[in-house]
């Protein structure tokens, strides 16, 4: 009876540590994917830039134009200030080789019993 509750002890602990290799892989491709969202925001803004000096700071003030800029640069802040929220928090070293390996073969064994 006791080998039976190890057994579903151990299956247990797998599925968790399983679980939170999962969790940690997300929240890691979580935070690749905001930073490269920011990144395609940055570029675009700069190689736009121009356009926007020319059509947009060279004229009167009007309701669009501010309705533009505040579109533009709240939405950039935004990306560029989640994607470093998001990078904060995940490790530089990643989950690379050895812990994919160790996650998988939990995976495998917490599926098994």
């Amino acid at each position: 009876m006791s080998a039976t509750l190890v057994a579903k002890g151990a299956k247990m602990a797998l599925t968790s540590n399983a679980e939170a290799l999962k969790a940690l892989h997300l929240e890691q491709l979580t935070a690749f994917v905001s930073l490269s969202t920011a990144v395609c925001a940055v570029y675009d803004y700069v190689i736009t830039l121009h356009l926007e000096v020319e059509y947009v700071w060279h004229h009167k003030p009007t309701v669009i134009q501010a309705l533009f800029v505040v579109n533009r640069y709240l939405g950039l802040a935004y990306q560029v200030y989640s994607a470093f929220v998001y990078i904060r928090h995940v490790d530089s070293k990643g989950l690379k080789g050895y812990d994919y390996l160790k996650f998988y073969c939990m995976d495998f064994w917490a599926k098994r019993f």
